[in-house]
């Protein structure tokens, strides 16, 4: 089927060209695909499909074709003509292009320090934070995140947190607050010997929730697929759709990193795991209640805070 699609969009693709066979596109294949969306000459529903490119490139990247027609609520020759004018064969070429530019979005820190710093860092930085917390948001499927919420909030069931050495503070924030809401919740480790004892005891009622992004841990990505392996549900915060962590996952969600300095951002992980937290205390709301004021007296029991 997939052969046979590559076929259907290749022939689409030569209709789409002048009499003399060339392109009657406006790009080379050697040009970034985000200069090629902003010089092509589109029509109006050819623009549908540009926006999405230009709003959700990872939606491109990772989805199927009919997935992206039906977005952007056009026809098959829609998209084999924009493919023609951006010099491209046909839709597997576009979205290669799209996956190449999504891996080089987050590169090793150790390149991007030797970039010249903005003159105005501290604004190129707040538009940045904007930016990836408005696009992970928006990318986000409100049916998957009820599914999501549904299981963090199933109290017979053990929540485990993964968190990569990267994103291990991202990881501790959302659990200890989620600790406070429910029981059975733990933060898990690499330490062989720990996960090894988790592993053994795991089973269909155990949610995991992986937070990595690129470059993934190995001992997260192998932990995730045994957790996986033995029926367990799991949700996932990664910056690609396609990454081994994604693939395993009942629910992901794509999380956006970008930085102006050397180190990727977490800000958009922490927001997206603070609406988690925020859906699941309202659906927990009597519950969690209870736990948080035995909380607060047991802290003002003992004076361990100050107010």
């Amino acid at each position: 089927m997939e052969h046979l699609n590559e076929q259907f969009w290749q022939v689409q693709h030569l209709d789409a060209r002048g009499a003399s066979g060339r392109v009657t596109g406006v790009a080379s294949r050697s040009t970034p695909l985000s200069t090629s969306l902003r010089a092509v000459k589109s029509s109006p529903a050819e623009g549908r499909v540009v926006q999405v490119l230009v709003d959700d490139p990872q939606f491109v990247a990772f989805r199927t074709m009919a997935e992206l027609m039906e977005r952007a609520d056009v026809g098959a020759g829609t998209i084999a003509r924009l493919c023609a004018k951006l010099n491209l064969s046909g839709f597997a070429e576009l979205q290669r292009k799209a996956q190449a530019e999504l891996t080089g979005s987050l590169r090793p820190a150790a390149d991007r320090i030797k970039e010249q710093t903005a003159k105005d860092l501290i604004g190129q930085v707040a538009h940045a934070e904007q930016t990836n917390v408005a696009k992970t948001f928006g990318r986000i499927d409100r049916t998957s995140f009820d599914g999501a919420i549904a299981l963090l909030a199933d109290t017979r069931r053990h929540v485990v947190v993964l968190a990569s050495d990267a994103c291990r503070g991202v990881g501790m924030q959302y659990a200890n607050e989620l600790s406070f809401l429910r029981q059975n919740v733990e933060l898990l480790d690499g330490n062989p010997v720990t996960v090894g004892r988790r592993l053994a005891l795991g089973d269909e009622l155990d949610v995991v929730l992986a937070i990595d992004i690129r470059r993934y841990d190995n001992w997260l990505v192998e932990t995730v697929q045994q957790f996986a392996n033995k029926r367990a549900a799991v949700l996932s915060l990664t910056d690609n759709a396609a990454s081994p962590i994604a693939l395993v996952s009942a629910h992901h969600f794509s999380i956006d990193a970008d930085s102006p300095g050397p180190f990727d951002s977490f800000t958009a992980a922490l927001a997206l795991l603070n609406a988690f937290n925020a859906a699941t205390a309202a659906k927990l709301r009597k519950s969690a209640t209870d736990r948080l004021e035995k909380v607060e007296q047991a802290w003002r029991a003992t004076k361990v805070i100050d107010r």
